[in-house]
């Protein structure tokens, strides 16, 4: 009976049947999306399972209202020393009120299941198995609510204190994220897939099951996600084992620590409570102006006393510095492939920004400040005085404030002390000071806002429920279809920092929308209501106007309208000439130019259609005697009937001018980007197009690239003239002919040696220089220069060597503030990243070398052939450059680090499996086939062959199908290989290059013994599901030094040998490499 009124008083909270409203609604809502790759079933055992861990961990929030508001209730409404004094034993109250908490958990479980059932009708993927749901429920569900509930219960009945049962739901939620970062989830950003989540210790780390539920189906294709049952493997079964034993020895650990006694008043209280404080007189207060500013004051002062003396407010803040210290630790000191980046202030800063966590720290302390009147039994006292509502009002809002500047110090203290921790001092603090208005602004919005909500509701946990709602809209309401940044007043941009132009892109507009958020802020907590109301709407109407629209659509209508002439016969651009001004205090560019067009088909050509991509502001464009016979502005189309048809080898010129706006206001495009400091354009993307582009025309539903297989290159001669700031450098493709100083601003003028492909990217900023042996180097950060010079030098001398000569006069390697990469090349020129590459420290990972080595690579796997576009073309530009790459990595790094570097490749392979995924020999979209398994293969392939082998048949492509003979294809490739190959080999070659095969290798046993002769026998019996071919097996000592390398599986040596491990050197693509390594015995 006692349950049943427990679980009675639960669901006729209103608290309750809201939580089951919103979790049933998110369970509808997440299964609308995709749950990893496109064709995963929203349905299906992976995604429930997915979806059920994801819930399970938002319902903490839930839950911890939950725990406050019902467990806690009796001493909130002063009842438990009559409840206490019923004779209810401790076992049946404890059962109670945890089966009340409990069962709730639980039916916020099932109101989302019954979403997910709900939303996998509305978007179907395969049939309704209820048994899947059932599993994860049990699986996932019920022990991760029973952790959750008996985490909380615990803190509830331990500190019978609001403000530890919330400090206790971050602390969980702190745990999971530690967790997740320490075993490299792949949901945590910066996370690099290094195969340390399948150790057992970070499996049983997670409390709520995610990582060792992602370890078990890493590698899992899409038809396996859709279909398997999820069998929970050692460490999935450990996990889950793990932490229902620790959340019964919780609940035990609550049964002996509780004591009805403990929650009667001691003897001193009841001594303070017979103490009654003396009268004082009654005397009628009149308020003054200063009066109300020393009530003000004085009110601010005792609530921000209040709460940096409460200890839940230190534990979340030392949390907070805790959870903060493990993301520096592996987003700073431990990225992918190990690299160190070099902590500057401005990056950590962009990090520390993101504040969000702290968000709910303000949320839960303005439900706090508001309500902690009527909790103590103030409330009828305080309206009782003079002061007016308002005033105190004031003065709550006054201690969000100071905890938001207080909070934003926190983190600059952190900061500094854990970049000195680690050796580095130059603190730029006028980048952390900043932090004050980046980070605290926002924070100090939010803090208001969540007061304004508590002012108007009559229950602090509906408060703090609408208050997350309300702080969940405003950042993520993309989700929602809210995607005008005005709806995101509060935060609209994820702002990034470089050393050129501090905050970058959207330094402007964010001054904007901070004056909008202090404005309804203020508004909204009743300061000059008019005026502030005026302001917010004027300012508003500013931003609307200042932000284009964008076109969710553009792509399908392009496609549906202009894809019908896809077909009509085009000239080809054979030359192109340019007059490109940058204006960077005012963030824009024109181009002014014209093309060359000749007929290079067969058939005449009677008109001429022209396009431009969506980001430039204004086009105009020319032809001779022509007549513009269609002109799309929207799409910025156009179709011009020649005044003379177009005979085949005739030529017409085009001419043209544009100008182009990077706005503040405008999404951030890394790779069309003018800012004061800095610029980079890809300008290829942004001049006009003849003919109908189908790359305009792709979106998320219609990802098929067209191909392009005209066999003969339609590269262009290339010249232009770039002006920008006087303190600036342009840099482009081709050699610099002039540079001169004109009207206050820089000239400079280049011109190529011959046709290139269509590719003429520009960068201008305030570089430094370098030039050694042909090779120049533009920058700001220097510490990198002498690694990424001497990489350079290294790559041309071995590549001039191996696959034939560099085909321009000088090389330039130019520093780019932000790509979505680590790096780019062009013809003669290579631009890389500033974080990745000039911003990493080399000591322990040398990551700039290898990019640097790849992406000269290209001047020969890009730029002296250039693929047909089809099936495998990326293989002849990415796989190649990564072969290259990998020789010079060796060269100057070492095999061992070769070997470190390639593990990482094999597991960014194997987790990035899917059901479409194409051979290598088709690979085309799928980077990770043409990248981490391309990389792999041709290390292999060089292992069985000799590299002087395979370097051969390089060349011999290289020399059949450079410019200006016929593109070549993947076929091309493979017809070199197979004709300098062995029987054995082309079997090998067809295998990894024409099949998805995976193997499955272990190391079934691995005896020694000792001979009279003093050496040691090895015996290791290997099981491979490829017989036929030999493996690798190394030999190390207990102190992890090599003593074998070869192929044999019977050794005899002198030094005594440890462990074996099978393809030590990563030659072999499996799912499971765990079973390679063996102790010896």
């Amino acid at each position: 009976m006692l349950i049943l009124f427990e679980w009675t008083y639960q669901y006729k909270k209103k608290l309750f049947l809201f939580a089951i409203l919103f979790f049933s609604v998110l369970g509808f809502a997440i299964t609308q999306a995709n749950i990893g790759p496109a064709e995963v079933w929203n349905n299906g055992p992976y995604a429930i399972h997915f979806i059920l861990c994801f819930v399970s961990i938002t319902a903490l929030f839930a839950m911890t209202i939950l725990c406050a508001s019902a467990v806690l209730r009796d001493s909130e409404y002063r009842m438990q020393e009559i409840i206490y004094a019923t004779g209810i034993t401790k076992q049946a109250y404890l059962v109670t009120r945890f089966s009340g908490l409990m069962i709730a958990g639980l039916c916020i479980l099932l109101a989302s299941i019954a979403g997910m059932i709900a939303g996998g009708m509305v978007k179907p993927g395969g049939p309704v198995q209820l048994l899947y749901y059932f599993q994860a429920f049990c699986l996932i569900g019920v022990p991760n609510v029973l952790f959750s509930a008996a985490s909380l219960f615990l803190i509830a009945n331990l500190f019978r204190s609001t403000a530890s049962v919330y400090a206790g739901g971050i602390l969980l939620y702190i745990l999971y994220f530690v967790a997740s970062l320490a075993g490299n989830s792949p949901l945590m950003a910066g996370s690099s897939p290094t195969g340390t989540e399948h150790a057992l210790l970070y499996a049983l780390a997670d409390p709520f099951g995610f990582v060792p539920f992602l370890a078990q189906t890493k590698g899992w294709t899409e038809d396996e996600m859709n279909t398997l049952t999820i069998v929970p493997d050692l460490h999935f079964t450990a996990n889950r084992i793990c932490w229902i034993l620790v959340s019964l020895l919780l609940l035990t650990l609550t049964y002996f620590r509780f004591s009805f006694a403990s929650f009667t008043a001691s003897g001193k209280e009841k001594k303070q409570i017979a103490a009654a404080a003396p009268g004082i007189p009654y005397a009628p207060v009149v308020l003054s102006a200063g009066n109300r500013k020393a009530v003000l004051l004085e009110s601010w002062r005792l609530g921000t006393k209040s709460v940096l003396k409460s200890l839940p407010f230190l534990i979340m803040v030392l949390l907070w510095l805790f959870m903060m210290g493990m993301e520096f630790y592996q987003t700073i000191l431990q990225g992918m492939f190990g690299m160190r980046f070099i902590p500057y202030s401005g990056e950590i800063a962009a990090r520390l920004r993101d504040t969000h966590l702290l968000e709910l720290l303000l949320l839960y302390y303005a439900a706090e400040i508001s309500w902690r009147e009527k909790q103590a039994g103030m409330q009828d006292l305080i309206d009782a005085t003079a002061a007016p509502r308002r005033v105190l009002f004031f003065s709550k809002c006054l201690t969000m404030i100071t905890m938001a500047g207080l909070l934003v110090t926190v983190n600059i203290a952190a900061a500094v002390i854990m970049q000195t921790t680690v050796g580095y001092t130059d603190y730029a603090l006028g980048t952390y000071l900043s932090l004050y208005y980046y980070s605290g602004v926002p924070m100090a919005i939010f803090g208001i806002l969540f007061l304004v909500i508590q002012r108007h509701v009559p229950n602090k946990y509906i408060g703090m429920v609408l208050s997350a709602f309300v702080l969940y809209l405003l950042l993520e309401g993309d989700n929602f279809g809210l995607k005008h940044p005005l709806w995101h007043f509060a935060a609209p941009f994820k702002m990034k920092y470089d050393a050129l132009n501090g905050w970058g892109h959207y330094k402007t507009a964010f001054h904007w929308y901070m004056l909008m958020g202090v404005c309804i802020a203020l508004l909204a907590a009743g300061v000059w209501r008019y005026i502030t109301g005026i302001a917010a709407l004027l300012v508003a109407g500013y931003i609307f106007y200042q932000t284009p629209s964008s076109d969710d659509n553009w792509g399908n209508v392009y496609r549906e309208k202009y894809m019908r002439y896809s077909t009509l016969p085009q000239p080809v651009i054979t030359s192109v000439k340019t007059a490109v001004e940058l204006y960077p205090a005012e963030k824009r560019y024109t181009v002014k130019g014209t093309y060359h067009l000749l007929n290079n088909t067969a058939a005449p050509i009677p008109e001429i259609l022209t396009g431009i991509t969506p980001g430039v502001s204004s086009i105009n464009i020319s032809i001779p005697g022509a007549t513009l016979l269609e002109n799309d502005d929207h799409y910025k189309f156009r179709r011009f009937r020649l005044q003379r048809v177009l005979q085949p080898g005739d030529s017409i010129e085009l001419s043209f001018s544009l100008a182009a706006s990077t706005s503040a206001f405008t999404p951030y495009n890394p790779e069309n980007s003018v800012q004061e400091n800095s610029a980079y354009i890809e300008l290829e993307k942004n001049i006009p197009y003849i003919g109908y582009a189908p790359s305009l025309g792709l979106t998320k539903e219609y990802d098929t690239e067209p191909d392009d297989s005209a066999l003969h290159y339609s590269w262009v001669h290339y010249e232009t003239t770039i002006g920008t700031a006087i303190d600036q450098t342009a840099l482009t493709v081709g050699t610099l002919e002039k540079q001169w100083e004109q009207n206050g601003r820089k000239y400079f003028h280049y011109k190529t040696e011959g046709p290139i492909a269509f590719m003429f990217a520009l960068a201008s900023g305030k570089y430094q220089q370098q030039q050694v042996n042909g090779v120049e180097i533009y920058y700001y950060h220097g510490q990198n220069v002498p690694v990424i010079l001497t990489a350079a030098r290294q790559s041309l001398a071995t590549y001039n060597r191996i696959f034939g000569p560099y085909q321009y006069k000088t090389l330039r390697i130019v520093e780019i503030p932000h790509y979505p990469g680590a790096g780019t090349a062009y013809p003669g020129i290579v631009f890389l990243k500033e974080n990745f590459i000039f911003g990493t420290d080399l000591k322990k990972m040398d990551y700039a070398t290898s990019v640097t080595a790849h992406e000269i690579a290209h001047q020969w796997w890009a730029y002296q052939v250039e693929p047909l576009g089809i099936a495998g073309s990326k293989v002849l530009t990415e796989t190649l450059a990564n072969y290259a790459e990998a020789i010079i990595t060796e060269q100057l790094q070492g095999k061992d680090w070769l070997t470190k570097y390639h593990l990482v490749e094999h597991n960014i392979y194997i987790s990035s499996r899917a059901n479409k995924e194409t051979t290598l020999k088709e690979s085309r979209t799928e980077s990770y086939v043409h990248y981490q398994k391309g990389s792999i293969v041709m290390q292999a392939m060089m292992a069985e062959m000799g590299s002087d082998t395979i370097n051969a048949a390089l060349r011999g492509l290289l020399k059949a199908h450079s410019w200006p003979g016929t593109r070549p294809a993947t076929a091309d490739l493979l017809s070199n290989f197979y004709a300098v190959a062995t029987p054995s080999q082309r079997q090998l070659i067809h295998r990894w290059w024409e099949t998805k095969f995976l193997y499955d290798l272990s190391l079934e046993e691995a005896g020694m013994k000792k001979l009279p002769s003093g050496e040691y026998e090895v015996k290791l019996q290997v099981k491979s599901n490829a017989p036929e071919e030999r493996l690798g097996i190394a030999l190390y000592d207990d102190t992890g030094k090599m003593v074998y390398k070869g192929y044999q599986t019977r050794i005899v040596l002198k030094e005594k040998p440890a462990l074996a491990v099978v393809d030590p050197d990563i030659l072999r693509l499996e799912k499971n490499r765990e079973d390679n390594v063996k102790k010896i015995e």
